[in-house]
């Protein structure tokens, strides 16, 4: 019995110590926000005051989403495929470039201070996670690890022939999002570039209402029937993580199969890899 009890103490102080940690891991995360932000506004104010009248585009491309022709040779081969050849390495270099453009995030262990304050919920659809890209007249998903998955024709600024036109001409937009098969629905749950505006130095509360109104807009454009997708792109529901709302994204239906719940500070950036918030 007594073994019993300093065993749960001992679990008990290590739950506490885990827990102590990763409210310092999102204190230092938010810190890392404020000077990130003060870091680009200075820089940017740096920029237009050389600048001068010259009028010089400050807008610029943090995800280089590369050629579309090296990841349509990643299967090829078969069982007897050299490693060597330069069209694979080509291929596997490709793929390491687009999985690690996808943020990981982790589970949530303690519950965090702020959480019905400064949190948001998003119940996940059942499906692959993808990273969704649409340049040079076509949308290319490509799964997690950077493999390719689906092309299609969209409404996303320059994701079909029809959208490609003059005032979108070498644009490209990036998306984090799900797969939901049954539907063929591309739900988005976050957004790194839109027509090569690089979002992921914005808070996440911005991110979405960008990606919220800008998708409402494209929503409106049509593809030519003879262009037209079986698969569609959304945004993905969302609310502030009060205790009713996390009741509500748990229990109520939604228009696919649910696989949990995603959980992401207001303030957030969007950081390639593993992120604390």
């Amino acid at each position: 019995m007594l073994e019993t009890a300093t065993e749960g103490g001992e679990r008990r102080e290590r739950l506490k110590s885990l827990n102590l940690w990763q409210k310092k891991r999102r204190l230092r995360a938010l810190e890392d926000v404020k000077k990130l932000r003060s870091e680009a506004r200075e820089a940017e104010l740096a920029l237009r005051r050389r600048s001068g009248s010259q009028g010089v585009n400050t807008t610029t491309e943090s995800v280089d989403t590369g050629s579309s022709s090296s990841g349509g040779g990643a299967g090829a081969g078969g069982d007897f495929r050299d490693d060597s050849r330069p069209g694979f390495i080509r291929a596997k270099e490709t793929r390491k470039r687009y999985a690690s453009q996808l943020s990981v995030l982790e589970w949530l262990i303690d519950v965090p201070e702020d959480l019905h304050t400064s949190w948001y919920v998003m119940p996940r659809p059942e499906g692959p996670r993808c990273l969704v890209i649409s340049e040079n007249g076509s949308t290319v998903s490509r799964t997690k690890n950077g493999s390719f998955h689906k092309e299609f024709q969209s409404t996303l600024p320059n994701g079909s022939r029809e959208s490609s036109r003059a005032s979108c001409k070498g644009s490209k937009c990036v998306l984090d999002a799900v797969f939901h098969s049954p539907s063929n629905t591309f739900f988005v749950t976050d957004c790194m570039v839109w027509e090569d505006y690089s979002l992921t130095n914005c808070d996440f509360e911005f991110r979405r209402f960008w990606v919220s109104q800008k998708l409402s807009e494209s929503g409106g454009q049509q593809v030519q029937p003879h262009q037209a997708s079986k698969f569609k792109v959304e945004i993905i529901p969302m609310e502030v993580a009060t205790q009713q709302m996390l009741v509500n994204a748990y229990s109520n239906e939604f228009p696919y199969t649910k696989d949990g719940l995603i959980l992401i500070h207001k303030d957030c950036l969007y950081a390639e890899g593993q992120t604390p918030l």
